[in-house]
C-alpha cells in the first residue's frame, strides 16, 4: 500500500488516523463545533458541506471556509458534499456536483475533497485529475447504505477507484450480518498488501459494524471517523472512547 501525505498528515504508515465531521448548519454552528472539536484534537476534520444550509451560495461558502482554515491550523481539512443517493442531507446532479467541487479546489482552502466516483462514473477519472491538478487529495467514496455487496463486489468497487487514479479509496457498507463484517475486513486487508494500491479507508456502519471502527487499522484501513458534538454516520464512536480503544489494539 502506498503512503499518502495531505497537508501535515501521513496515511499509509502503520497507524490509523482519527477524523471528526463538522455538521453545523450555518458558519455560527461550525465555528462553535469547530472550538469543541479542537479540543479533542482529531488528525484530520471533515466539512460535511450537504449540511450547511448555504452551501450553493459559492460566495458565502467560501467565507465559511476561509473562517474554519484560520482556525485549524495545519490539521487537514477535508470537504465532502455527501449526495442524497450515498447517504447524505440533499440531492444533487452532476453537473452542479462537479461545479461545486471545482470551485472549492480552486480555492486552496481545503486540503482533500471527497468524490462519489460512481456517480458518473465514465466522466470520474479526467474529474478527478482536474481536482488533483489544483492541489488538493482525491478521497474516491463509494457508500451502501442498506446493504454489504460481496467480497468480489467490493473487492472490484475499490480496484475500480484505484484505476481513477484517486489518493486514498473509501468504501462504506451496511452489514447484516457478522460475516458482512468479516468479508470488509478480508477486502480491507487484501488490498493494503498491494504495494501498487493507493490507501484505503473502509467501515461497517451501524451498530454490528462498530468493530471495523475499532480494529480496522490491524486490517490496513488508514483512516477512521469518530464523533464529538453529531454522528454523520450511524456506528460512529465518541472520540475519546475510540481513542482509548485504539491504544488497546496493535
Amino acid at each position: 500500500m502506498k503512503q499518502v501525505q495531505i497537508r501535515n498528515l501521513m496515511l499509509g504508515d502503520g497507524q490509523i488516523k482519527i477524523c471528526v465531521p463538522l455538521l453545523g448548519k450555518t458558519c455560527t454552528e461550525l465555528i462553535e463545533q469547530l472550538a469543541l472539536i479542537r479540543k479533542h484534537e482529531p488528525d484530520m476534520i471533515e466539512f460535511r458541506a450537504d449540511w450547511y444550509e448555504a452551501v450553493m451560495e459559492k460566495a458565502k461558502l467560501c467565507a465559511t471556509l476561509r473562517q474554519l482554515r484560520e482556525q485549524m491550523g495545519e490539521r487537514p481539512l477535508l470537504f465532502t458534499f455527501r449526495s442524497k443517493a450515498e447517504g447524505g442531507e440533499r440531492s444533487i446532479s452532476w453537473n452542479e456536483y462537479k461545479e461545486l467541487l471545482l470551485c472549492i479546489a480552486e480555492s486552496h482552502l481545503v486540503d482533500a475533497i471527497d468524490v462519489e466516483v460512481f456517480m458518473q462514473e465514465e466522466n470520474a477519472p479526467a474529474f478527478i485529475t482536474q481536482l488533483q491538478n489544483n492541489g488538493v487529495r482525491v478521497i474516491g467514496s463509494n457508500h451502501h447504505f442498506s446493504n454489504t455487496p460481496s467480497y468480489e463486489q467490493m473487492k472490484a468497487l475499490l480496484c475500480r477507484m484505484q484505476e481513477m487514479d484517486v489518493d486514498v479509496a473509501k468504501l462504506a457498507v451496511m452489514p447484516q450480518k457478522p460475516e458482512d463484517v468479516l468479508a470488509l475486513l478480508r477486502v480491507t486487508l487484501d488490498m493494503a498488501q498491494q504495494q501498487d494500491m493507493a490507501p484505503v479507508i473502509t467501515m461497517a456502519m451501524g451498530k454490528l459494524g462498530i468493530i471495523s471502527r475499532m480494529c480496522g487499522g490491524m486490517f490496513g484501513n488508514v483512516l477512521t471517523f469518530a464523533s464529538v458534538a453529531k454522528q454523520s454516520a450511524p456506528g460512529q464512536v465518541q472520540i475519546e472512547k475510540l481513542r482509548e480503544i485504539l491504544e488497546l489494539v496493535p
